[in-house]
């Protein structure tokens, strides 16, 4: 097979392997899979939340902000939570690649009050090929806006 065509195949899969790190990271976290959200990570991450203001480093930082998010705050816990990807930017440099992506939450509160509220994210990704396959190595995630809408979950989707 000539070399260009091999290069384009390694691209594209590249591509849809990093797309897929992206999309597994909201289902993890939609699903409170804190061991699957962890291991999106490479074991000496960074990682920015909130504009910066919460700095983590490593696999147990991750793991107890995303248990401390998620699980130990009742509300956060019985909430439904939807996150979804869209506008996925790859600039891919050998076993690194810049993944930018814009990010949305949809979060209904437990308590069936008609409100859900619904958060704009915008996500800048330092990624790196491993022997696990691509890992976020470097995050940095800026809230852009949110807002509250009249709705609640439907019964069928709540967690259970």
């Amino acid at each position: 097979m000539n070399q260009s065509v091999v290069a384009k195949v390694q691209e594209l899969s590249d591509r849809a392997d990093l797309i897929d790190l992206i999309h597994r990271y909201a289902s993890c976290i939609d699903s409170r899979d804190l061991e699957g959200l962890v291991a999106c990570f490479r074991p000496d991450a960074i990682a920015h939340y909130n504009g910066g203001e919460t700095r983590l480093s490593g696999h147990l930082e991750l793991q107890q902000w995303f248990q401390t998010m998620l699980a130990g705050d009742p509300a956060a816990r019985e909430a439904s939570m939807i996150h979804s990807f869209t506008n996925i930017t790859i600039a891919l440099a050998g076993d690194s690649a810049e993944v930018n992506s814009v990010g949305f939450v949809h979060v209904a509160p437990a308590d069936n009050t008609d409100s859900i509220t619904v958060r704009g994210l915008r996500y800048q990704d330092k990624c790196y090929r491993t022997p696990q396959g691509w890992l976020i190595g470097e995050r940095r995630h800026h809230a852009c806006l949110a807002f509250s809408a009249v709705g609640r979950p439907i019964a069928e989707a709540r967690r259970g």
